[in-house]
């Protein structure tokens, strides 16, 4: 038995973003960076100069595209905490681009993970192009990120059991979770959580550890759904409610792992939709560009 739900919808609306502009600008060297026309244009001017610009807008759900045009250089492109301000690395001649709250595409170089660069292979790197648009298309319901070369930043699905049992390799639940991340101390799975913020986590608990965890981790931005799995829904039903819109309970194994399922499936097709999308875009742009056939 399970507490009533909303069904997850497949469908995907884009919301494409006319109105983004930078808002504020991090910098130690305030002479040579600027923004212009009204916050739609940032501007560094010196070679070295290290700074920050980030968009008057806060992404929390939904999908959205929006178009950035980078007349030259290599600037990072992506999201950041917006609750955690930027941090320049003085080990790194004070660039922002190494903050670990930071994920997105050196435009041309590769793609950034929490404030490291993942290089492109020699043959991909891109150098000296001015004056090209770039789409981000950030699905905050998926947590991905995708730039218009098809390139993503995916955040891996990561399922949890904490739970005193989950150690059992004798469980039956266990059997049928198959490998998962499991623990069985609280503060090991908050600090797991809250270590690993490119990730998507599911965390199963039992009713008694969910109480001591669930508010540590109920604000994280990566923590999707929390299901508790206890002997009697009821029993929880009224703490839970303050926690309703992350938190199912179920007191039936197969239940669980029905909702998990099922909930997996649909986020991942919705990924493919949104794929789906992007390529028919391209090829429309393509198309365009067909040359008649002589004769």
């Amino acid at each position: 038995m399970a507490a009533p739900t909303a069904s997850p919808s497949n469908s995907i609306t884009v919301n494409t973003v006319m109105d983004e502009k930078f808002a504020e600008v991090y910098t130690s060297d305030e002479a040579h960076v600027r923004v212009l026309d009204n916050g739609r244009t940032f501007e560094n001017f010196r070679f070295g100069a290290c700074a920050c610009a980030v968009g008057i807008h806060s992404y929390s759900s939904g999908v959205h595209s929006i178009r950035i045009k980078i007349r030259k250089g290599n600037p990072i492109l992506g999201i950041h905490a917006r609750n955690i301000p930027p941090i320049a690395d003085h080990y790194s001649r004070g660039s922002y681009g190494i903050d670990p709250s930071t994920y997105g595409f050196e435009i041309d170089l590769g793609r950034v993970l929490n404030g490291r660069l993942k290089r492109k292979d020699l043959e991909e790197l891109r150098f000296g192009r001015t004056d090209i648009v770039y789409t981000l298309i950030l699905n905050c319901d998926e947590h991905r990120l995708i730039n218009n070369t098809g390139k993503t930043v995916m955040i891996k699905n990561t399922i949890i059991w904490l739970d005193a049992n989950s150690s059992d390799p004798e469980s039956s639940f266990h059997t049928k979770l198959g490998n998962v991340q499991t623990f069985i101390d609280v503060q090991d799975c908050i600090k797991y959580i809250q270590s690993h913020s490119n990730e998507s986590i599911y965390l199963i608990v039992s009713g008694s550890l969910a109480k001591l965890v669930t508010p540590e981790i109920y604000d994280c931005s990566n923590l999707i759904q929390i299901f508790l799995f206890c002997g009697s829904v009821s029993t929880y039903a009224e703490w839970a409610m303050d926690y309703c819109d992350k938190m199912m309970i179920f007191d039936h194994g197969d239940d669980l792992l029905e909702r998990l399922w099922n909930d997996l499936e649909s986020n991942l097709r919705k990924q493919a939709n949104l794929y789906l999308k992007c390529a028919e875009e391209y090829k429309q742009r393509a198309l365009k560009y067909k040359q008649s056939a002589c004769g």
